[in-house]
């Protein structure tokens, strides 16, 4: 992680950067996010490693010009097959 991230338990931030989450198995499972906040702000990128989200239930905020939430190596959209938001 850069100097502009926070990561905990719960919260993972990202400020004019780019964060790699490859191993988040207690927060990801068969495409379900569950628990914490996920903040991307301005210039920024979160990006998730060999999976999408179909069902979001955390918190997720996209605060700004430029800020993305990909998966895997390109810019696909890791929300793109988002069928429920709980």
């Amino acid at each position: 992680m850069t100097a502009n991230t926070r990561s905990a338990a719960t919260r993972t931030e990202t400020r004019e950067n780019e964060v790699y989450l490859a191993s988040i198995r207690q927060r990801i499972s068969a495409g379900t996010l569950t628990g914490g906040t996920w903040k991307v702000f301005n210039n920024s990128i979160l990006r998730l490693v060999n999976t999408g989200i179909t069902t979001n239930a955390a918190s997720i905020v996209l605060d700004g010009a430029n800020s993305n939430f990909y998966r895997d190596t390109g810019t696909a959209n890791a929300l793109t097959n988002l069928a429920s938001n709980t």
